[in-house]
């Protein structure tokens, strides 16, 4: 791309950006004053942007004394975006307009036993009848993958739920829907949408890290989600502790995620219960109350919690840490993760680390619609 090509390229995503980032609507001067560019440039992008039907003009705003100027939205009623949250057991499909908020969805369990063929063909098949029901162009789809997602290729390297390896997710969307895809981790995903919709959006700098089945994290700064060399950067839940501890879902032994994850709480507290009856986090956390092994296995996983903060904090250095998954809305073990970590801290800088719990709703396909938003329609060029 040529240095004009690039600053033109920019220019446009800064004033999308601007636009995006106001909810009540916003003047083309108001876009003008935020992002440092002229008047004149202002309105020639914003007349190229109307054409594409990506904004539209609403009300007119407060006058400062002339007359009222025309604020400007993303169109969120003419177009869609859908995004696909593939999980550990089931597929969630979402339309949404440019704002990503879901406007349709659907849960579908994904089959027990798959190839790379068989999952492939469901995944299409999915798709295929939930966009023969929407009602509107759809510009693009984002895809959420649990596991170790190629951002760059859109391979879905490794998804050990469903124990297939190096599937071309991207490209055979691409094939069969002939619409820009944009694949990523489904942490990194709700990284993303934590950044632009959540409590991340004051902070330059934060780490997201999901407790849930598994432990996974992403670090944003200055609204970009780091992937690394090859899509791992944040894989916490992966890093080694003992290597002669469990055995993880990843294949390896004694990493992080089996001592601090909803599978490791609902495996050690049948450990230590006769007639081991807990399937879920969920069914240990609600009988901690009366079974202290229950009881002593939320301890357990909160410490490792905690331990874990710690460690991403040291390598990070984060503004703040956004908690999201099941476990962090279990208030007690919440509270011995933080206590567990406080003492441990390097410095008091880094203990004062702001700590939040995400009360971002459908985060995962929010994320998934806005790396369309990101990739397709912002098309903010590489630094």
């Amino acid at each position: 791309m040529s240095s004009f090509q690039h600053m033109k390229a920019r220019n446009r995503s800064r004033v999308l950006q601007a636009i995006r980032q106001s909810t009540s609507g916003i003047s083309r001067a108001s876009i003008a004053d935020r992002t440092g560019l002229t008047a004149a440039s202002v309105t020639n992008i914003v007349t190229a942007l109307l054409q594409e039907n990506l904004v539209r003009e609403t009300k007119a705003g407060a006058s400062s004394g002339g007359r009222k100027p025309i604020l400007l939205q993303m169109n969120n009623r003419a177009q869609r975006i859908v995004g696909i949250d593939i999980g550990s057991s089931e597929l969630r499909i979402a339309s949404a307009g440019l704002d990503t908020v879901l406007l349709r969805s659907r849960t579908i369990a994904i089959p027990e036993q798959v190839t790379e063929n068989t999952f492939l063909s469901f995944l299409t098949s999915s798709l295929h009848q939930f966009l023969s029901e929407e009602p509107e162009p759809v510009l693009g789809i984002g895809a959420a993958v649990h596991g170790i997602v190629d951002r760059r290729s859109g391979v879905s390297v490794h998804a050990p739920a469903h124990g297939i390896k190096g599937v071309p997710l991207r490209h055979a969307l691409e094939t069969a829907f002939g619409l820009p895809i944009s694949t990523c981790n489904d942490v990194k995903a709700m990284a993303l949408a934590e950044s632009w919709y959540g409590k991340g959006r004051t902070y330059d700098s934060f780490l997201f890290i999901n407790a849930g089945r598994g432990l996974g994290a992403a670090y944003v700064e200055n609204g970009r989600v780091a992937e690394g060399a090859s899509g791992i950067a944040g894989e916490i839940g992966h890093t080694l502790i003992d290597p002669n501890g469990v055995q993880c879902s990843c294949g390896a032994s004694g990493c992080l995620q089996t001592l601090a994850s909803a599978e490791a709480l609902v495996r050690q507290a049948n450990e230590a219960t006769e007639h081991r009856p807990y399937t879920s986090g969920a069914d240990v956390a609600a009988a901690a109350g009366t079974d202290p092994a229950a009881a002593e296995a939320l301890k357990q996983i909160g410490t490792w919690l905690g331990y874990a903060l710690v460690n991403a904090v040291h390598t990070f250095n984060p503004s703040a840490v956004v908690f999201g998954g099941g476990l962090s809305r279990n208030e007690q073990l919440m509270e011995t993760a933080r206590k567990a970590a406080y003492p441990r801290f390097l410095t008091k800088h880094a203990a004062d680390t702001d700590i939040h719990v995400s009360t971002l709703e459908n985060s995962t396909l929010r994320g998934a619609c806005s790396l369309v938003l990101r990739d397709h329609i912002l098309q903010e060029p590489e630094a």
